[in-house]
């Protein structure tokens, strides 16, 4: 019994180590958002990018990444 439960927990930290190593750097298409005369809404829809700052939807994380000249990638959906 004390075996599995080990082997259980272990799995789960591997599982969650793997699971956020894996989400970085996704694409986010922020085609839509090219337009500076575009106003970002206040949705909420936290996007974490790679600076480690939480943006607060896909809006917000676009016009930060097109003005840090794409040096901003995203590191996971939701907050950081």
């Amino acid at each position: 019994m004390k075996i599995s439960g080990v082997f259980l927990l272990l799995s789960l930290a591997l599982f969650c180590f793997f699971s956020g190593v894996i989400s970085q750097g996704e694409k986010v298409d922020c085609a839509e958002f090219g337009d500076p005369k575009v106003y970002c809404t206040r949705e909420s829809n936290p996007h974490c990018g790679s600076d480690g700052q939480t943006y607060g939807n896909k809006c917000s994380f676009c016009k930060a990444a097109a003005k840090s000249g794409g040096k901003i990638n995203l590191k996971h959906y939701g907050t950081c």
